[in-house]
């Protein structure tokens, strides 16, 4: 379903701030009234990347500062970077790199000078997510530009139950009805899907990539009945002894699938 009005109308705003700060950004003299949160990728593939990066867009809009991305080419399986994947719908610059090279503040000096904080939202420690728990995000850390939220996790429950924010973030979900903390996970309810809403916001496919994903699905999908399965395989040193999955693991998977396919045919 689409965005509900209070979102469409969030969102709108939004992009008045990001056009605003970007402005302050681009004078010397007033860098320092400019104020960004940073979705920063620390580990983790595409879909924890993208959990991280539509909870921060929600951060942007409840905190009033303007979303950028830290997100370049990785080594590993998911290692494109943002730009060579996706692009946010507003059409705005988002790339945090290319902004501290045009002020020429590398990123250990801004952190030096006290401009930047880092707040490590993942499953280290649960100490950084007081911020998005309990306090007030339009005003914490508001003696930084640069908020940087290194994070590979889906946190927007939180700031649904953050007493600061849960009557806004509940109306940008379900348009002021009655909160409903499942409301993350009913995505059939054109007012409830919010995450979807959210990344295709900020992480709408290049054209090529959209182009490409196009045909795939219609040289494989179209006029079949699809029975999808995800495997998650971990064959990581890190994973303990037996913890893998095999591949005969897998081909039981497959066995399953090939069984219901042939059921519906």
């Amino acid at each position: 379903g689409g965005s509900n009005p209070a979102l469409e109308a969030a969102l709108r705003d939004y992009e008045k701030v990001h056009k605003r700060m970007l402005k302050l950004a681009s004078k010397k003299k007033t860098r320092g009234k400019a104020r960004f949160v940073v979705f920063q990728v620390c580990c983790g593939e595409l879909g924890n990347r993208l959990l991280g990066l539509a909870s921060a867009l929600l951060y942007a809009l409840l905190s009033g500062r303007a979303l950028l991305i830290d997100w370049p080419e990785i080594e590993g399986f998911s290692g494109d970077s943002y730009g060579a994947l996706l692009e946010p719908a507003h059409g705005l610059p988002v790339l945090f790199a290319p902004l501290l090279k045009e002020w020429g503040l590398p990123y250990a000096e801004a952190q030096r000078l006290g401009m930047l904080e880092t707040l490590e939202l993942n499953n280290a420690r649960p100490e950084p997510f007081e911020t998005v728990l309990c306090r007030n995000v339009s005003v914490a850390h508001d003696d930084r530009v640069f908020l940087v939220l290194s994070t590979n996790q889906y946190f927007a429950p939180a700031l649904r139950h953050n007493a600061f924010h849960s009557a806004q973030v509940a109306a940008l979900m379900d348009g002021g009805r009655a909160g409903n903390p499942n409301t993350f996970r009913a995505p059939s309810d054109p007012g409830q899907g919010m995450f979807a809403q959210l990344l295709h916001y900020i992480a709408r496919p290049q054209a090529g990539l959209q182009k490409e994903l196009d045909e795939w699905a219609a040289a494989n999908f179209a006029g079949r009945r699809v029975v999808g399965v995800q495997v998650r395989r971990q064959m990581r040193e890190r994973d303990k002894k037996g913890a893998g999955t095999t591949d005969q693991h897998q081909d039981t998977y497959w066995a399953c699938a090939k069984e219901e396919t042939k059921r519906l045919a």
